[in-house]
């Protein structure tokens, strides 16, 4: 009750409760559940008035994830941002050409139980698997088709 008479003078504060020391005021002080008046108050609507009841701007967009996105990217300083776009792109980079280890595994038995004469044949399996760049062409399937 008394910080708000004497606001931020603790030597007042603990003269005025008289049992504690300034020390102990400031720690109760801490301890204190933090009260906002213009949070609560209930006649003006709150800070954001009736804007409080409004959804975020985002949240009727088609695609909420790029709106997100759009959003943040609105409030970071551009600089920043290019430097993030750009660390991001270098990792990209370097796991684009990486292939899952489960996918590898799966290939390389196939191309072992495809063995004739202890001859592998690292293409076998590939259609099957459906990596990217391994379904042939539609030209060259219609090409075969044609022959």
């Amino acid at each position: 009750k008394r910080l708000e008479l004497y606001k931020d003078d603790w030597n007042k504060v603990c003269e005025h409760v008289g049992s504690r020391t300034q020390d102990e005021c400031i720690l109760h002080f801490l301890r204190l559940p933090i009260e906002d008046p213009y949070l609560e108050d209930h006649e003006a609507g709150g800070a954001l008035g009736p804007l409080a009841y409004q959804p975020i701007p985002f949240s009727k967009a088609g695609n909420p994830i790029m709106s997100t996105v759009a959003f943040l990217a609105s409030v970071v300083d551009p600089r920043v941002a290019a430097s993030a776009a750009k660390a991001a792109m270098v990792e990209f980079a370097n796991i684009r050409d990486e292939v899952p280890a489960a996918l590898l595994d799966a290939h390389i038995k196939h191309v072992e139980a495809s063995t004739a004469d202890g001859k592998y044949d690292p293409s076998a399996g590939l259609v099957q698997s459906g990596i990217a760049g391994t379904q042939p062409e539609k030209e060259e399937t219609e090409e075969k088709e044609k022959t």
